[in-house]
């Protein structure tokens, strides 16, 4: 049987989460954004909406991640962080300016300096565990329904430079 697409996809973002991790901390900006486009692409993959939005981002996140890794930030301020982090680079985004707290990430097993009152601090690392385990998580369920794969995989096609 041949490899799923979706496969080949969360095989290329391991592989670049890997290569991050391996200069880690010093390239943590990178790996969140990848984290947070990974969890954005395979939220994606899981509507048959063509286009997605913030409400699909945060039911993968609740559904794939939280489960398995609860974090002490909500899925509202991870798709707050998704947007001040890949667009801009920062914590702030539309979102924290009209209320959601804002999230500031440890690296490492710690101490942490202190961060600023209006931020929650959560793990980089947990972070990206909970994404990766919770995309496994997604891929399994792929397999268990065949519906919810076939749609996957259509879309997943349209995926550029997948070798």
């Amino acid at each position: 049987m041949a490899e799923s697409v979706v496969t080949k996809h969360l095989a290329q973002i391991l592989g670049g989460i890997s290569q991050l991790t391996e200069n880690h901390p010093r390239f943590s900006i990178p790996l969140l954004i990848l984290v947070y486009s990974g969890i954005d692409q395979f939220s994606w993959l899981n509507t048959e909406k063509d286009k997605h939005g913030p409400a699909d981002f945060k039911e993968w996140v609740e559904k794939y991640m939280f489960p398995h890794h609860p974090m002490s930030c909500s899925a509202e301020q991870l798709w707050a962080a998704r947007n001040g982090i890949i667009h801009m680079g920062t914590a702030e985004s539309l979102n924290t300016r009209n209320g959601v707290r804002k999230l500031a990430y440890s690296v490492g097993p710690g101490p942490h300096q202190d961060i600023p009152e209006e931020y929650d601090l959560i793990s980089a690392d947990v972070l990206t565990q909970a994404f990766i385990e919770g995309a496994f998580r997604f891929i399994e369920d792929l397999r268990e329904n065949p519906g919810m794969h076939e749609i996957a995989e259509r879309k997943a096609k349209n995926i550029v430079f997948l070798q």
